[in-house]
């Protein structure tokens, strides 16, 4: 069977692991200092949350491209699986998303409108092999403009 695996990059896996375990070493900071108050590690708490609720749900998925099936499991592969045949999609559209390290090119791919599978530059490693994959299995519906309100509604 000929299939592809997403690889995610370093950069992600490591942002997200240091982003997670600064939480609880922030909290214990500022509960054992008598001048630190638990505003700031709770605001911090709370971003933490939000990006594994949100972006991590969203953006980080481990992909399996396989000949008849896409096989999808989210926050960076340890959520559940979810499996796609190809005739499951009307199609994908690509995004320019803008960042600190530069613009990176996003696939959505879709099914009546909605966003099912996300393969993301920033978080594969191998996002040229998964891309061309895409391109040969499933019909290109163009490019879209990122809009900033539409991503986080």
């Amino acid at each position: 069977m000929n299939r592809i695996s997403a690889r995610f990059g370093v950069l992600p896996i490591f942002l997200a692991l240091f982003v997670s375990l600064m939480a609880p070493f922030l909290v214990y900071m500022c509960v054992n200092s008598p001048a630190a108050g638990l505003l700031l590690p709770f605001l911090y708490l709370l971003f933490v949350i939000y990006f594994w609720v949100t972006e991590f749900r969203t953006r980080a998925h481990y992909v399996v491209i396989g000949e008849n099936r896409i096989f999808l499991r989210n926050y960076f592969g340890l959520g559940s699986e979810k499996i796609f045949e190809y005739s499951d999609f009307d199609g994908f559209i690509t995004s320019q998303q803008p960042g600190r390290l530069g613009n990176k090119d996003y696939i959505f791919l879709l099914k009546d409108e909605k966003r099912l599978v996300c393969i993301s530059q920033f978080y594969h490693g191998n996002y040229k092999a998964l891309k061309k994959r895409i391109e040969d299995k499933i019909q290109f519906l163009g490019e879209k403009e990122y809009d900033w309100g539409y991503e986080y509604k």
